[in-house]
């Protein structure tokens, strides 16, 4: 017998077989199988005699469409900040395939978070999770309880698990409980007759007395029709296991007319590589924080398991992206999709110097003494944003002007991995911005075309069909809005794009959303800057109420079809 180390239980190992022990009080440890002890002594051949014996209950769902069914009602699980992001993926995916209601026990972070990124619809939140009730939890029901077998799990959270589906079960019929670590690839139904349905774990043949440790069936997937199985699993949670709320579910189908799941749900590191050809969910941590302290032979068959989820999206761009851009937090690359008066030169500049300061900067304004060897003075064609997009770096800023970027552009970027995001804003500031930029230009240059820059040369245009000649000073500001409103000529500096629905971020520039952006993205704490490039524009609604702006202009705006279309992305 050994320690593993330091405040850990002991292990023992006997003929190179490894032995579950649970401790019963006073640092007095037994077998938590006497069997498996007897033949590790006796040397009897563990695996052929666990191999010729089936030691869970397995009852497959038909395929065939029974006269009735549960059909899914609801869906539930629990979430706390170290798998926020998990839990968006778990969301996200469930969203392609089911539109149910979903019950969520949580803390404030994950719950704000999800906020932020506008998982919220048809979500119902319990702040049940909080630092300060888990502690609770954990003080009143699990200091010293037998069913603490490592540091990985929290027990205190995993009490929350039957909460939820309690409270799911008053709320509905019925509910699918699903850990924040699952990533959903198809729909979830399927022809469910009995009122609990279990996922075994499918271990390998050589590892079928595992499910004697760590239990036969999975505790992170269950249906759920009977309003009282969430409160019984409790029970034997607290009261009889030896592994957490798993290794009390074997005897569960003691008490339940249960079904199981097939091999193609619930595909988790536990089934050490044996993986079907199609999944309908994985069950694996992306990310870093979700998978902590879980050892090298854990992390690795995590690994084993996040790159057969990858296999299994290469055809869901979607998922795709998101698994991908956080598979290893510490590879980011981002593409600045610049959208013109809408705080762009700050935007860029902040993340420059104070989030990403060492990387691969691909600015084509800007000499950074990259691959850029002098400042080109103008944005980067479609031909050099698709050799940047496949670039070779693990770390990357690239920034181009919206007007620039297409459809194709923003594709290549996001299929290799790149954070594409755009912030915007209100087009009524914008429509004035850039009248007030045109005179800030003439200012500078005296009417001068010395610059030849991306906004000056369409807008000089405009000014000329307008007036006859390109001085800023002699258009009102109201005839300008009227008349770039509509000018298929100079519209695309105002409307929106029509690759934005592509762009994996978008959001209206504030301090909030920028900070928001920054700290989901790079756990950095934005600290707000004196502004940049800042046009003289007092506002639009200064303009309106003194008559500058007309209140006829203002309602060709407001019943312009691509102001309306500004509304749903606007925060």
């Amino acid at each position: 017998m050994e320690r593993s180390g330091s405040g850990k239980p002991p292990r023992l190992k006997l003929n190179d077989v490894e032995i579950g022990l649970r401790h019963i009080g006073d640092q007095v440890y037994v077998p938590k199988n006497i069997q498996i002890l007897k033949d590790v002594f006796y040397k009897k051949d563990i695996a052929n005699q666990f191999n010729s014996q089936k030691f869970f209950c397995e009852k497959p769902i038909s395929k065939i469409r029974p006269e009735k069914y549960h059909r899914i009602e609801s869906f539930c699980f629990v979430a706390t900040e170290n798998v926020k992001e998990e839990a968006e993926l778990l969301l996200s995916s469930l969203r392609l395939f089911h539109k149910q209601p979903v019950y969520l026990i949580c803390d404030v972070a994950t719950k704000e978070y999800l906020q932020r990124k506008k998982l919220t619809e048809n979500v119902n939140f319990k702040l049940g999770a909080t630092k300060e009730k888990l502690d609770k939890i954990q003080k009143d029901n699990f200091d010293n309880h037998v069913c603490i077998a490592n540091q990985i799990h929290h027990a205190p959270a995993i009490l929350k698990k039957m909460d939820v589906m309690i409270w799911a079960l008053k709320e509905c019929n019925n509910t699918f409980f699903l850990d924040s670590d699952i990533i959903v690839l198809n729909s979830l139904q399927e022809y469910f007759t009995s009122s609990v349905v279990l996922s075994p774990h499918y271990y390998a043949e050589n590892k079928i007395h595992k499910g004697f440790e760590f239990g036969f069936y999975n505790a992170g997937y269950v249906f759920c029709a009977n309003k009282g199985f969430p409160k019984y699993w409790k029970y034997e949670y607290l009261n009889d296991s030896t592994f957490f709320e798993q290794e009390c579910m074997n005897r569960l189908p003691k008490k339940y007319k249960i079904q199981t799941f097939g091999k193609d749900h619930n595909v988790g590191f536990w089934r050490d590589g044996e993986f079907p050809q199609e999944a309908k969910s994985v069950h694996t941590h992306i990310t870093e924080k979700g998978n902590a302290n879980r050892g090298k032979l854990l992390d690795d068959l995590n690994r084993q398991t996040k790159n057969y989820a990858l296999e299994q999206v290469k055809d869901k761009p979607i998922l795709n992206n998101y698994i991908r851009f956080h598979y290893n937090p510490l590879l980011k690359k981002l593409a600045f999709i610049h959208f013109g008066k809408a705080a762009g030169v700050y935007t860029q500049q902040y993340i420059r110097q104070n989030v990403m300061p060492n990387t691969n900067h691909f600015n084509s304004w800007w000499n950074l003494g990259h691959d850029n060897e002098r400042a080109l003075k103008r944005d980067w064609t479609e031909e050099e944003l698709l050799a940047i997009a496949k670039k070779d770096v693990q770390h990357g800023f690239a920034h181009n002007h919206h007007i620039n970027w297409t459809k194709k552009t923003v594709k290549a970027f996001n299929d290799n991995n790149w954070l594409t995001f755009m912030f915007i804003r209100n087009p009524k500031s914008i429509l004035c911005s850039l009248y007030f930029w045109c005179q800030k230009q003439w200012d500078r240059w005296e009417g001068k075309d010395i610059d030849n820059t991306v906004l000056r040369e369409p807008l000089q245009g405009e000014l000329i069909n307008m007036s006859g000649q390109p001085d800023p000073y002699k258009v009102s500001l109201n005839a300008f809005v009227q008349h770039i409103l509509f000018d298929e000529d100079a519209k695309h500096l105002w409307i929106l794009p029509d690759y934005i629905d592509d762009i994996k971020y978008v959001a209206e520039f504030t301090d909030k959303n920028f900070g928001s952006f920054l700290l989901d993205n790079f756990q950095h704490n934005y600290v707000p800057k004196k502004k940049l490039n800042v046009s003289k524009s007092k506002g639009y609604e200064t303009y309106l109420q003194q008559g500058t702006i007309t209140s006829e202009t203002d309602t060709m705006i407001n019943n312009h079809p691509e102001y309306k279309r500004y509304l749903k992305y606007l925060d």
